[in-house]
């Protein structure tokens, strides 16, 4: 944990860009002016109230490293947090049958903090720390360009994927998801894109926009009016479509879609009601077809 003495906020990372993000946006009216005498003069006051006099041992760092890992592979496996004690306890048993030496590993095992809510501050924690480091490359990079992709959820709720790809100054390329953002009355797509790169610096560095649909001209509107000039790009193959000629799978797909079209089609509301309010009771438990 990351504290700052100035105004006792956390800040969730030491690095150069948070720290002056955070100073720039809370203390640069207050402390800005200061000389170089005065700001050693009011640090030397309040470093005395955060001095840590805690003690962290090898074996406290050890159940908090072990806790991280079960915490990222059950992410990471799309797996319930729950399941954080369910590991513990398997693993607990497994080490008693190797006699003496399994039971003394089971009694450290036994400490690791696994329960549900610690779990998912871990996860948190441990995607905040990929989201930052993704910050970081891509305000560092040179260019990158952006590919949109608007589509409705299977609950019926709109939303944009936005994706991003980016290059440094060594010509070092990557790509990673950058947001993903529900869609309402208030939250179009421009403004979805416009908060995603908030974060990574503007517009500046932005070189080029690939989507496809429908939605491609009224989001090139929008950059037009706003006098954004950047190149748009029209998707022609999505990647559904190329794994739909890959795969033999006609038949199967043709039952499939004539299913999806009857259940979820927008003039069929009704089939849709019933489909999901149909519950059949066996043995007492109310069980979804």
């Amino acid at each position: 944990m990351h504290q700052c003495i100035l105004c006792g906020t956390t800040v969730s990372s030491k690095k150069r860009y948070n720290v002056r993000r955070h100073y720039f946006n809370y203390h640069e009216s207050s402390y800005g002016r200061c000389t170089e005498e005065e700001r050693l003069q009011i640090i030397a006051e309040l470093k005395p109230r955060y001095i840590i006099t805690e003690y962290v041992d090898d074996k406290d760092k050890s159940l908090l490293r072990a806790s991280f890992v079960v915490s990222y592979n059950l992410a990471k496996a799309q797996k319930p947090l729950q399941d954080g004690e369910f590991i513990k306890t398997t693993i607990i048993d497994v080490l008693n049958s190797f006699g003496n030496e399994g039971q003394e590993m089971s009694k450290l095992v036994a400490e690791v903090p696994l329960s549900r809510r610690t779990m998912t501050r871990r996860v948190n924690a441990i995607s905040g720390q990929l989201k930052e480091t993704l910050i970081d490359k891509i305000l560092e990079c040179e260019y990158y360009s952006l590919a949109v992709d608007d589509s409705t959820y299977i609950n019926d709720v709109a939303q944009v994927v936005i994706f991003i790809k980016f290059i440094d100054s060594d010509f070092n390329v990557a790509e990673d998801l950058l947001n993903m953002v529900p869609l309402d009355t208030e939250m179009d797509i421009f403004r979805a894109i416009e908060m995603s790169v908030q974060e990574i610096g503007g517009f500046d560095k932005l070189c080029g926009i690939c989507m496809s649909g429908e939605s491609t001209s009224d989001l090139k509107t929008q950059f037009q009016l706003r006098k954004i000039d950047v190149p748009f790009y029209q998707c022609l193959v999505d990647q559904e479509k190329l794994c739909a000629q890959s795969l033999q799978l006609d038949e199967t797909m043709e039952i499939v879609m004539k299913i999806i079209n009857k259940l979820r089609a927008p003039y069929n509301a009704l089939n849709r009601r019933k489909s999901s309010s149909t519950k059949t009771i066996r043995g007492g438990n109310a069980v979804n077809d």
